[in-house]
């Protein structure tokens, strides 16, 4: 957007002139303080983990004559792109200026929750000389590198719970205004949505008519068979962001469509965090004690010990890169 859309005042320094240079920067990093970051419950300080110069929000003013008009626009994109719902509504609240020096950083982390409603980030990069400082995104195995404009306002939005980072600056100042993107419904999730719900509904319908497998543990069967059927979703949540009205992307409709199908195949429909392990077996061609290789399918006369005794095996050479992975089992366990 254009650099005149936006008119950012700071307490100490004033109307902030754009492109940003140096002499103005260093009079906001004057009225600055170290910026920290979340862990868990714990607000730290560490500038291993974050360097950055923050300046908080109630001494910003945000204006301009068109500004307003301006960010509603970017929201409606913002929604569409991330894959909201129509009947999202997207507010941006502002949360700190972050000023980045040379070799100043933010390594790689996900924004914790503000507030009930945030679902992401929107980073607003107003025009500045510098280089270095790429803000890179990256999610499901797909990254994404954002480097701001010198002459035109730049805006990047993404998920709290994709990882990001801000590489080193290289030279010059970034400046950036973070704001929490708060997402709100107008009706409910899944009312009017259209898609194969008849299709979902007979599927549910078949797998719980299905008598469910009975399982074994430790030689003694499971006192009764599973009733349930556990979809899991594309992004990570809080407990705090756990809502029907906040799930992400293609989350929420595929969970619109769930519903939907659900109530018409006589289900209950819930949300719940869940923990995923997975268990893989590793299997080698043949293992080696001393000097002799044995292989898998070996007698038991094999595995003697330096004595000649039977039932104790020769140290293995710790040497496990011949190893392949052969299978996995998937467990979890609901919170």
């Amino acid at each position: 957007m254009p650099a005149s859309a936006l008119r950012v005042e700071v307490d100490g320094v004033g109307s902030l002139p754009f492109p940003l240079r140096a002499p103005v920067t260093k009079k906001l990093i004057a009225k600055a303080r170290q910026a920290s970051f979340g862990r868990g419950e714990q607000t730290l300080s560490d500038t291993s983990m974050r360097n950055t110069w923050e300046i908080t929000p109630d001494r910003i003013t945000l204006g301009g004559p068109d500004w307003e008009h301006t960010l509603a626009g970017v929201l409606d994109g913002v929604r569409s792109a991330l894959g909201l719902p129509p009947a999202t509504v997207l507010r941006a609240e502002p949360h700190a200026l972050l000023v980045y020096g040379k070799g100043q950083f933010f390594l790689p982390h996900q924004d914790s929750e503000k507030d009930d409603s945030m679902v992401g980030t929107l980073v607003i990069s107003p025009p500045s000389h510098h280089t270095g400082g790429e803000l890179v995104v990256s999610h499901v195995g797909r990254s994404v590198t954002h480097q701001a404009c010198r002459e035109r306002l730049t805006f990047t939005a993404f998920y709290a719970d994709c990882l990001h980072e801000v590489q080193p600056v290289k030279s010059g100042y970034r400046v950036t205004l973070t704001m929490n993107l708060l997402a709100e419904r107008i009706r409910p999730a899944g009312e009017n949505d259209s898609g194969p719900v008849a299709d979902l509904a007979h599927c549910l319908s078949e797998h719980f008519a299905e008598p469910a497998e009975q399982r074994y543990a430790y030689g003694r069967k499971e006192a009764a068979p599973t009733n349930r059927l556990v979809y899991l979703l594309d992004h990570e949540y809080t407990q705090r962001g756990l809502d029907w009205a906040r799930l992400k992307g293609a989350d929420a409709a595929r969970t619109a469509l769930l519903r939907q199908a659900a109530a018409q195949a006589g289900c209950e429909a819930v949300l719940a965090l869940a923990e995923v392990k997975e268990t893989w077996d590793a299997h080698a061609p043949y293992d080696r004690y001393g000097e002799v290789e044995h292989y898998a399918d070996c007698e038991d006369e094999c595995l003697l010990d330096p004595d000649g005794e039977p039932g104790a095996e020769r140290p293995r050479s710790g040497d496990f890169s011949d190893y392949e992975l052969r299978s996995r089992c998937l467990t979890g366990c609901g919170r």
